[in-house]
């Protein structure tokens, strides 16, 4: 007997992540690194159990797990690597449903790497690749098995249309959130019942969160769901603001703390939890990280901040810094990601006036400032996010941001340049990308910015991560010369701008010239 509904995502998706942020790399330009080197080291498989389950699984396949076995038993369902999904597939299976995030190569975050990496947007990736590997391996299956494909997850709009499902024979597109409808969506397709080939689902409300019932890739726990900031270029900013009960929270918690030093965060704004407005509810905050360090819990990554809300709360952030113990000194500091944006309160104003709230736009500069020098001075390590080439962006707001980031540059900040992309499900969906070609002299030094400062930053975090990092010698070794490689790098790039010269894309030339490079950092 086999499964009946198998559960799996691109083989970029399923991977054991030694650094959360490696994830990343899977919207890098097939090419930039060998795939030997990839799978093996940037995104290795995730391993399995005597059955061939996953140990671990993407935090949203444990959540579909967790839903589907509220209405079919425990050996009806199955989460496994999709290289291997072909052994579990036989007249059982009646339904493949895959997760996705980027199915297409098109997100933010692949504008900036394609464009820097190889001069333009075309080159497919990493991520865009192995999911055309899974779908077509499926399909051929499919012939045979006559099993149903579905395909969910933040990235499933992008596929949401004819011609592609044709292309990979996907009988439904699953676009929304799963807990209000999925169950019975999936009692349906077995029973053969019609329904549309594209579904939206409606939003969870806050009884209907369920907690996962095996452990997530990277301990990854939700505390919070939506936004509700309302960016014009974000799609998360439009879905409405919930924070996942405690309970929910601390059972999902216990299952992750066997197998992971750090508790990942799932959230938009960390210190918004428990509020249901903008304003910071200390009390739901202290009682949440109270309860995570009462279970034991002894490092936390919450996966995004706003700013509006750290400069609202110092002392909560003093608070919690003292509760984990964290002292950078000691290779101890709270990481997070933050959308700093622009220094342009123009830019803020028609853009973005939610994430300043409940401030006004005019006052973002300075927030900005204050909130990153209360962060730094408690230990926290900043993942700042700078959006570049929005509509409407002058040279004035680009050198604006340049000297706040110049006011910062002795911060604990990584400076990460992101080159505006519009996505379908926004408002500036049909926008124009900030494309190499379309880069401007402001744009460039931009960059030569954030490099400079990325250079004395990625040696200050080397030298207090790998202090206390129990990582094996070769792995150390490797992604430390991946480390001294970006510095190096940075600092290149940094040359060239400031001399006037506009540095081509780091992969123009013979890859094998590249990878000689990275082999000649000095320690």
């Amino acid at each position: 007997m086999g499964y009946k509904i198998l559960l799996t995502a691109d083989r970029c998706l399923m991977a054991k992540y030694d650094l959360l942020c490696l994830g990343s790399a899977a919207d890098f330009p097939i090419g930039t690194i060998p795939d030997f080197i990839m799978f093996k080291w940037v995104l290795p498989k995730l391993p399995k159990d005597k059955s061939g389950k996953v140990i671990f699984a993407p935090y949203c396949l444990r959540k579909i797990e967790s839903l589907l076995l509220t209405k079919f038993d425990e050996d009806e369902v199955a989460i496994v690597n999709p290289d291997e999904i072909h052994k579990f597939i036989n007249e059982d299976t009646k339904i493949v449903a895959i997760s996705t995030v980027d199915p297409m190569g098109i997100g933010p975050p692949v504008t900036t790497f394609c464009t820097l990496l190889k001069g333009e947007i075309g080159p497919i990736t990493y991520i865009a690749r192995e999911f055309r590997k899974l779908m077509y391996k499926l399909k051929k299956l499919k012939k045979k098995h006559k099993f149903k494909i579905i395909v969910g997850g933040p990235g499933a709009w992008e596929i949401a249309n004819e011609d592609l499902m044709n292309e990979f024979s996907i009988d439904y597109i699953l676009i929304g959130e799963a807990e209000e409808d999925l169950p019975e969506i999936f009692e349906k397709i077995l029973n053969n019942e019609k329904l549309p080939r594209i579904i939206t689902m409606k939003p969870a409300r806050i009884e209907s969160f369920k907690p996962i019932r095996k452990p997530s890739i990277s301990g990854l726990v939700e505390i919070t769901r939506g936004c509700g900031r309302g960016c014009k270029f974000c799609a998360p900013t439009v879905r409405p603001f919930r924070s996942i009960p405690l309970d929910v929270i601390i059972e999902e918690i216990k299952i992750n703390l066997p197998y992971w030093k750090t508790i990942h965060l799932v959230t938009e704004d960390f210190l918004r939890y428990g509020s249901t407005t903008f304003e910071v509810n200390k009390k739901a905050v202290l009682n949440l990280i109270y309860s995570l360090r009462s279970i034991g819990v002894q490092k936390i990554s919450p996966l995004h901040v706003t700013l509006a809300t750290v400069v609202q709360a110092p002392d909560l952030i003093h608070e919690i810094s003292e509760v984990f113990d964290v002292d950078i000194e000691k290779g101890n500091y709270i990481g997070t990601q933050i959308g700093i944006e622009t220094a342009s309160p123009k830019l803020m104003d028609y853009y973005m006036k939610g994430k300043v709230k409940p401030y006004t736009p005019d006052k973002w500069p300075e927030i900005i400032e204050n909130a990153c020098k209360i962060l730094h001075e408690n230990s926290w390590v900043i993942m700042g996010t700078l959006l570049v080439g929005l509509p409407n962006e002058t040279d004035d707001d680009i050198y604006m941001t340049i000297e706040l980031m110049d006011r910062l540059k002795d911060l604990n900040i990584i400076w990460v340049p992101c080159f505006f992309t519009p996505l379908g499900p926004t408002p500036l969906g049909n926008s124009k990308p900030l494309t190499r070609d379309r880069m401007r002299k402001s744009h460039w030094e931009l960059l030569a910015t954030c490099c400079r400062y990325n250079a004395k930053m990625i040696e200050r975090f080397a030298e207090n991560y790998f202090k206390t990092s129990k990582m094996n010698f070769i792995k150390r070794y490797v992604y430390l010369r991946g480390l001294k490689l970006m510095k190096k790098a940075f600092e290149e790039i940094d040359r060239e701008i400031r001399n006037g010269q506009i540095p081509p894309p780091i992969l123009s030339g013979d890859i094998k010239t590249f990878y000689k490079i990275l082999f000649s950092v000095k320690d």
